[in-house]
């Protein structure tokens, strides 16, 4: 009897320990943002002269997958703000059109990536992704050796809004 009730024991252990495996990882029903990188270059695009363009990438999660709006609603529902550090203060960047707001469309497919404009979306599930912002600057909003921070912000269909994602970078030539 002791036998067969150790045997049962291990048995249901195995069992739950399986069953974990098979569990969707959870994530809170607001979105989450976690920067992965800023890139920063010029580019010459034509005789009017250089442009610059930022790339941030971020990663995303939304618990309840509804972060993307369908093709009938274009309320804007992505934030991108940009500050240049002077002293020891972050303050709006000028001539940079601050905040900038952008328009996430929908999403139909996992593991899939969209180009929507200046966002692209790789999507991995459907609760988890990259979002890749490109923002160009006709005039230079800041300086070499400035120290700037970008912060983005989402917001889903149920009005959620994410964390504020930061990230710093000295820019260089």
């Amino acid at each position: 009897m002791k036998r067969a009730s150790f045997n049962l024991i291990i048995v249901m252990a195995i069992h739950l320990l399986s069953c974990q495996k098979d569990r969707e990882i959870y994530y809170p029903i607001e979105p989450g943002l976690e920067f992965k990188s800023i890139g920063i270059s010029n580019v010459m695009l034509d005789e009017t002269g250089e442009y610059l363009f930022a790339d941030l990438i971020l990663y995303y999660t939304d618990g309840d997958s509804n972060l993307f709006r369908n093709t009938s609603d274009t309320t804007y529902n992505c934030l991108a703000t940009l500050y240049i550090k002077n002293n020891s203060n972050y303050e709006l960047a000028p001539n940079s059109g601050n905040p900038r707001s952008y328009w996430i469309k929908g999403i139909e497919e996992q593991r899939h990536t969209y180009e929507q404009g200046p966002i692209t979306v790789k999507t991995g599930t459907w609760y988890t992704g990259e979002l890749q912002l490109k923002l160009y600057y006709l005039v230079h909003p800041f300086n070499i050796g400035d120290t700037i921070k970008y912060s983005v912000q989402v917001i889903d269909n149920d009005g959620n809004r994410s964390n504020i994602a930061e990230m710093e970078k000295i820019y260089s030539d």
